[in-house]
């Protein structure tokens, strides 16, 4: 198996690290908050996600995996650091282990813009309301409880 060689994936026999970076893109409408997440074809909606590229920060990283999967037109801000998850997972056609390293950002648009999607794996991208998203949500429910909280302390400070 092979992987795009620009991505920050460390290969090393039996077990393949990989590293990631995304966030939580809100807009706060009055008390409604709302977050941006992104269906993957023939499953459930996800965070905007993927790898680091070799020479990236995870912060620079975060902000172009959002702007590729939600298609985001118009300007946000990095707010915060959420947290660092990790996890392992095999590929049907790779024996090794893999192990993912991905660094999660709280991000704040001004703006309820307009979501496109750019095709290939991902498809209808939306905002939706935080409860919405809790159940729409394929994984990683409590790293969307924290992003919240965080989002909701920065915004009162």
């Amino acid at each position: 198996m092979s992987f795009d060689p620009t991505d920050k994936i460390e290969e090393n026999g039996n077990i393949v690290d990989h590293e990631s970076s995304g966030g939580f893109l809100f807009f706060k409408d009055g008390k409604v908050l709302f977050v941006a997440l992104v269906k993957k074809k023939g499953l459930g909606y996800f965070i905007p996600k993927g790898h680091i590229k070799h020479g990236e920060s995870p912060e620079d990283a975060a902000i172009r995996e959002i702007k590729e999967e939600l298609g985001v037109s118009s300007d946000f801000k990095l707010q915060m650091k959420s947290e660092i998850i990790r996890y392992e997972f095999r590929l049907p056609d790779d024996e090794r282990q893999h192990k993912k390293k991905v660094h999660l950002f709280v991000f704040e648009s001004e703006e309820k813009s307009d979501l496109a999607s750019e095709g290939g794996e991902f498809e209808d991208p939306k905002w939706l309301t935080v409860e919405e998203a809790t159940k729409l949500l394929e994984y990683d429910h409590s790293s969307l409880d924290r992003a919240v909280k965080l989002f909701e302390d920065f915004k009162a400070s």
